[in-house]
């Protein structure tokens, strides 16, 4: 896990990570304490909402990654049987051509 968050975090553009559990508790995250609960809090709900609207449009179906963009941030997530996975990116550095 330390090999990929350090492996994503060195990416362009990306302002953090939070790892949290399927219960919206943080596990590990590079932004600050307070920030990364707020993510957790805020993203774990939409994941179960997601989750649950995918199972219902097909049953023996999953989700596997979802995109958040805003005008200021991007939220990569993608959840697994263990964790859920937020990469939080500003999209304008990332896509900038180099």
């Amino acid at each position: 896990m330390d090999e990929t968050i350090k492996r994503i975090s060195a990416r362009k553009g990306v302002k953090g990570i939070v790892i949290l559990n399927h219960q919206g508790q943080t596990i590990k995250t590079t932004l600050d304490n307070d920030v990364a609960k707020q993510y957790a809090l805020q993203f774990s709900a939409l994941v179960k909402q997601a989750h649950a609207t995918v199972a219902a449009v097909e049953e023996d179906n999953d989700l596997t990654f979802l995109r958040v963009r805003t005008k200021k941030y991007e939220v990569m997530i993608a959840p697994n049987e263990e964790y859920v996975l937020l990469v939080v990116q500003n999209p304008t550095e990332t896509y900038q051509e180099e």
